[in-house]
């Protein structure tokens, strides 16, 4: 049932003004509330452009032509403002997307989380004694952490996520998955990863992978 999809995309096409050729065409896609699944496939295949759509950052924010159905949480993709959508979403570039202050005044102010909640989320990820350092001075993988912990502290309905566990060891990898896998089970978390690369030890902590390029129709 069309109620039960958290995303559904059908005959979608994307292409960006400047190019004289399409994204992708035709692709298709049924997500269900609740799943996380991840989405694998070459650079450069159209895996962060789809993203872009979803969270409706195409076109709003980078103009693009669509065609097609893209539906989000039982609506016209185009109906959420980005600023209030009840999407969050992780993008590549971590760095940029996090303000130059301490790890917890990142989360208080990307939030809007209680001291208390913020502290909680960052002894989850194991992140407690880098709380009151700014984040340029973290690693790769743990800004990746606290862009996460940022999301998930607003309690989003669907979480988008861009390449993101390619920053992450095994075992920070391990324990983003079990924070997800809690926003999942308190909050019907739905997750779309995309990644060029998944570690195989972390594929039993998901729904489901799917290959991009299989969901494009000639």
């Amino acid at each position: 049932m069309l109620s039960e999809l958290a995303i559904l995309a059908h005959h979608l096409t994307v292409q960006y003004p400047e190019s004289p050729h399409p994204v992708f065409q035709n692709l298709s896609l049924e997500v269900s509330l609740g799943e996380f699944v991840v989405l694998h496939g070459p650079t450069g295949c159209g895996k962060t452009t789809l993203l872009y759509c979803i969270a409706g950052i195409i076109p709003k924010i980078v103009p693009a032509r669509i065609e097609g159905t893209l539906q989000v949480l039982g609506n016209d993709v185009r109906s959420f403002p980005p600023s209030s959508s009840p999407i969050a979403f992780i993008p590549q570039r971590i760095d940029a997307a996090l303000p130059l202050t301490s790890t917890t005044a990142n989360l208080c102010l990307l939030s809007g989380a209680s001291l208390s909640e913020v502290d909680q989320i960052l002894k989850q990820l194991g992140l407690g004694a880098s709380a009151a350092l700014e984040v340029w001075k973290l690693s790769r993988g743990k800004q990746t952490l606290v862009a996460l912990a940022a999301a998930l502290l607003r309690k989003p309905r669907l979480l988008l996520i861009d390449e993101a566990f390619s920053n992450l060891d095994l075992q920070s990898g391990r324990l983003a998955l079990q924070l997800i896998e809690q926003a999942r089970r308190q909050n019907t978390l739905t997750v779309l990863a995309v990644e060029h690369w998944f570690p195989k030890q972390l594929t039993n902590m998901i729904s489901r992978t799917l290959d991009f390029r299989s969901l494009v129709r000639s």
